[in-house]
């Protein structure tokens, strides 16, 4: 996959409380923009599943990969664009270094497109952790 964009944040929390807000599914849109609702299929464990509405549209995506309180990716498919979305939470001094890759790629035909998918991705969720930050920290 090619990386769409890469961010990362100084918290001023402890990591466990970051994680905590992190993945809490169903608060996602109080720091996730354009995320209407989320909802969880279960325990934060690979594989569960979410279902979330996102500009008028429903989606889902899975957790492929997790390193619980360290790290998780979040991948979704829909049609030929596979998206995932890697978060990581390290601690540092006077709290929590967390950082964010979002990968995409369109497969098949459609995969001349993958350069403006990027851009949008980018455009549309390069400013989640300054979000999550904001939430995290305003408590």
């Amino acid at each position: 996959m090619a990386i769409a964009f890469e961010a990362e944040e100084h918290v001023a929390r402890p990591p466990e409380e970051v994680w905590r807000l992190l993945t809490d599914w169903e608060r996602a849109p109080e720091w996730m923009e354009g995320i209407d609702s989320m909802c969880a299929s279960g325990p934060t464990v690979a594989g569960m599943q979410l279902a979330f509405e996102a500009r008028g549209r429903s989606h889902s995506s899975e957790i492929t990969h997790l390193v619980p309180g360290r790290e998780l990716t979040l991948t979704s498919q829909r049609g030929p664009v596979t998206a995932s979305y890697t978060y990581r939470c390290e601690p540092e001094r006077e709290g929590t270094r967390v950082w964010l890759v979002a990968n995409c790629r369109i497969h098949g035909p459609l995969r001349v497109l993958g350069p403006l998918l990027r851009v949008a991705v980018r455009h549309a969720d390069s400013g989640q952790l300054r979000a999550l930050k904001r939430f995290v920290e305003a408590g």
